[in-house]
């Protein structure tokens, strides 16, 4: 192999264990959540805590279900169904959207994002 071959693969190398590094240094320092927010179109639909078990029909648009700490989307009716495809969310930060129905669930708490878009 030429030495320019070698330190191009060191490089990549490096690139690659400084952003797992960084990957887990972020999931590492994550808190569990204390609620979930759902919005409809922008607008604040509902709030639920993640420590109750719930079950919340968003205007015949899709069921947010909040069960065991987690929250997830379930019968949604956009054609592609990638909202209900998602995994649960549970840690500060961590949001779940239903673009063509304008849902977006974000679980709130401490050490999450600093904005909401």
């Amino acid at each position: 192999m030429s030495k320019l071959f070698k330190r191009d693969l060191a490089l990549i190398l490096a690139i690659i264990i400084a952003a797992l590094a960084l990957w887990g240094a972020f999931a590492l320092f994550k808190k569990d959540g204390e609620s979930v927010e759902i919005r409809l179109r922008g607008e604040l639909f509902a709030v639920l805590p993640l420590n109750k078990n719930a079950e919340l029909d968003v205007e015949g648009l899709c069921t947010v279900v909040v069960e065991n700490g987690k929250a997830f989307v379930k019968n949604s009716t956009c054609r592609n169904k990638i909202c209900e495809n998602h995994r649960p969310i549970s840690r500060a930060g961590e949001t779940i959207a239903c673009l063509p129905n304008g849902v977006t669930l974000r679980v709130s708490g401490e050490g999450g994002a600093d904005f909401y878009v």
